[in-house]
């Protein structure tokens, strides 16, 4: 047998090529083993397969059952958190809800809270403090309710106009002293 290496004449029962230390085939099937200087340990050329069959009789069943159920489970558990769960805002009603909102009276004479706050931006970027604003925004806020915002950035701080409202009894809650300052106070009898 010649080496692939150096293509020296090698013996048939040698481990590795007597020139180069090339491994032949079979050296590479003998292995030092750890812990005994000198001896020999043979490579399988077959891996063992781990059976579930082995171990539980009707095993390869109830691995696939148990995989089937994680994977049903799992699809069940995620559907579940996306659509079932209370974070998630109907869009219609929200829409309407704000709307409504933004269509109130302020408490500048002939004004809508819209315009009040729409005043307040142009009065924060003629002031040169405005650095950006992100607007009207809706987040689910406890069963039935959402939360709608108002909200820009000015240099110093982030100023925000937030009310909680309750579009099935059409109550519209200041919960931001910018919210307050700028909606009508109802007058209750």
């Amino acid at each position: 047998m010649r080496c692939p290496k150096c293509h020296t004449e090698t013996p048939a029962d040698a481990h590795n090529c007597p020139s180069c230390n090339l491994s032949t085939p079979r050296g590479k099937l003998a292995a030092p083993m750890k812990g005994k200087k000198g001896s020999l340990k043979i490579k399988s050329r077959h891996k063992r397969k781990f059976d579930v069959g082995a171990i539980l009789p009707g095993g390869r069943t109830i691995f696939w059952l148990a995989v089937v159920a994680f994977v049903g489970v799992s699809g069940f558990l995620a559907y579940w958190y996306v659509y079932a769960t209370p974070e998630h805002v109907a869009p219609q009603p929200a829409l309407n809800a704000m709307n409504q909102l933004r269509k109130l009276p302020s408490k500048l004479e002939g004004k809508s809270i819209e315009d009040c706050l729409n005043a307040e931006i142009k009065k924060s970027k003629d002031s040169g403090q405005l650095v950006s604003y992100q607007g009207w925004t809706i987040n689910p806020y406890e069963k039935n309710t959402y939360l709608i915002s108002f909200t820009f950035d000015e240099k110093e701080t982030k100023r925000s106009a937030d009310w909680v409202v309750d579009p099935q009894h059409n109550i519209f809650t200041p919960v931001s002293d910018l919210a307050t300052a700028v909606q009508k106070e109802e007058k209750t009898n």
